[in-house]
């Protein structure tokens, strides 16, 4: 075997490991999408678990947003908390809805748990639904 030959040789071997190692490396997430059909911005907040900080989304109209944690082999699916205002007409605090909401374990950040905003009472009111 010449110099070139194992070159050649070792550079396919390691072209070879280093496909395959990707593959075993592949992350796995946690994925929530969540969907507003409706002509106006939702705001939300949420945050993975019960001791994340809170984040702050404004959804727009027709548009979808997908939220999604990295995993590992032994931890559960968390929860996706989710706190919104269902009554867009009042301003009172006490209009808050809050879910935890499931996801969908997945090997990309788009593919996951659906749920949709959901107007009602001539879009005045919200509720948040499960699609999927």
């Amino acid at each position: 075997m010449n110099a070139m030959t194992k070159i050649l040789t070792a550079g396919v071997v390691g072209l070879i490991l280093t496909s395959s190692g990707a593959d075993a490396a592949r992350a796995d997430y946690a994925v929530t999408v969540i969907e507003n059909p409706t002509p106006d911005p939702v705001i939300y907040n949420y945050r993975w678990g019960d001791y994340g900080p809170w984040q702050t989304m404004v959804l727009q109209p027709y548009s979808s947003m997908s939220h999604w944690y990295v995993m590992d082999n032994f931890s559960p699916v968390p929860y996706l908390n989710v706190s919104f205002d269902f009554d867009r007409a009042s301003l009172s605090p006490n209009t808050v809805r809050n879910y935890s909401l499931s996801s969908y374990r997945s090997f990309n950040t788009t593919t996951g748990k659906v749920y949709q905003f959901s107007a009602y009472a001539g879009g005045n009111l919200l509720d948040l639904v499960a699609v999927n």
